[in-house]
């Protein structure tokens, strides 16, 4: 193969880096950046969200219901649903930060500036067959194709281990535990309400009065006790329910942010001994100069 020819195939090459960088840039990047090209992933977030959200509701009805049992054994019931309900926050926040890093890490890390650079890398490499170049190409690759995919990797993961611990299963089962506990204690109040007997007609008003008290205050204790049994039953379902969202929110993403760490880490261990940057890069004959 003559010089010339080898020549004009590494200029078809450096053009097609160069087209590559300009389209990634400008045509593939501000469609990626967009929340919409992601709607499978994000339905996903914002399903986990709404349940996340909704046991956050439930706990809450469930404190104010606690809370308004007469007495102070059930203060810290309510007061451990509360501290219970502000890792749900937290939660909630992780699963905000996913929706948002999708767009931004696929698009503008990965489209918008390292497939542009790695072209332009690949170029000079092309011109030079410079072994540093070569190395600094292969590992903005590597770093910028895991980055794209942490968020992916981390909603599968997340979602895995929802199945596999019965998240949705818990949830509705807490759900329905305090819709029984708020409609026992609707029943309550009804029952709470005066009623007349016969032999009421013949007692004082400030006898009715005492006797209407002492009534409602039995009911009340009776009805407190009940419902402080279910809330201790309730209160261990909860504290599974935040444990599973807080490891597939939270801990599973920041997992797979260290695995992906240690990957980078060993990918460009790897490039180190195989690409040498003091030694010129030895190709298929195709693209070497011949031999003068």
């Amino acid at each position: 193969m003559d010089l010339s020819k080898n020549n004009i195939i590494r200029l078809v090459v450096v053009l097609l880096c160069i087209a590559l960088a300009f389209v990634s840039l400008f045509v593939i990047a501000p469609k990626l950046e967009k929340a919409s090209t992601y709607k499978g992933l994000t339905a996903q977030l914002d399903e986990k969200r709404e349940s996340v959200a909704k046991l956050s509701l439930s706990m809450t009805a469930l404190s104010v219901a606690v809370a308004a049992v007469p007495g102070d054994s059930t203060t810290p019931i309510a007061d451990q649903i509360e501290d219970l309900n502000m890792y749900l926050l937290i939660a909630i926040g992780a699963i905000m930060i996913e929706k948002i890093l999708l767009p931004i890490l696929i698009g503008t890390v990965g489209f918008r500036i390292v497939l542009p650079v790695v072209a332009i890398l690949t170029a000079i490499f092309i011109k030079t067959w410079s072994g540093r170049v070569l190395r600094w190409a292969c590992t903005i690759l590597v770093i910028g194709v895991l980055s794209g995919l942490l968020i992916p990797t981390g909603i599968y993961a997340g979602n895995k281990v929802d199945d596999a611990l019965g998240a949705q299963k818990l949830l509705d089962k807490i759900n329905k535990d305090i819709e029984e506990i708020n409609k026992k204690n609707d029943e309550e109040a009804v029952d709470s309400e005066p009623s007349e007997d016969s032999s009421d007609e013949d007692k004082s008003f400030w006898d009715k009065i005492v006797n209407f008290g002492e009534e409602v205050g039995e009911k009340i204790t009776g009805a407190g006790e009940e419902l402080l049994e279910k809330a201790k039953v309730i209160m261990t379902d909860l504290m599974d329910a935040v444990v599973i969202f807080i490891i597939s929110s939270c801990l599973i993403p920041i997992g797979v942010l260290l695995v992906l760490f240690w990957g980078i880490k060993v990918i460009i261990e790897a490039l180190k001994d195989f690409i040498k940057v003091d030694t010129k890069v030895q190709l298929p004959s195709l693209l070497k100069k011949k031999e003068q």
